[in-house]
């Protein structure tokens, strides 16, 4: 890849999301591995950094909305600072009714990125 993919995994610290984290660092994905435990995320990082692959830890609890929001925030912040360039724009919203859906949305403007509400259960 000429500009690194990056992936975000959740419940990356152990079990089939470690195992996914592992397998798309080897890949050539730049890893965000976000997990609730910060330990978990760290040794899951460093296994990768080891294999010569790129990887942020991330703590989050996919259950609490707070910690939703905070980690928005740490990863929009950590991917411009570690991966400058890439990618070159990101946003992030909040939809849903009763329940709080957050997107974000990472890469070089285009006029054919589609907007969250028209992505809504398709993957990347």
């Amino acid at each position: 890849m000429d500009h690194p993919e990056i992936a975000v995994v959740t419940g990356a610290g152990r079990g089939l999301g470690r195992a996914t984290a592992l397998a798309l660092a080897e890949n050539g994905y730049r890893v965000v591995v976000a997990t609730r435990s910060a330990a978990s995320a760290d040794a899951v990082v460093s296994r990768i950094e080891e294999a010569g692959g790129e990887a942020l830890p991330l703590q989050l609890d996919i259950g609490d909305p707070r910690s939703i929001d905070s980690a928005t925030t740490t990863l929009l912040t950590a991917v411009a600072a570690t991966w400058s360039g890439s990618p070159s724009r990101c946003s992030s919203t909040t939809r849903g009714s009763g329940t709080s859906r957050r997107w974000v949305r990472c890469g070089p403007p285009t006029s054919t990125t589609r907007s969250p509400s028209t992505s809504a259960g398709r993957s990347s």
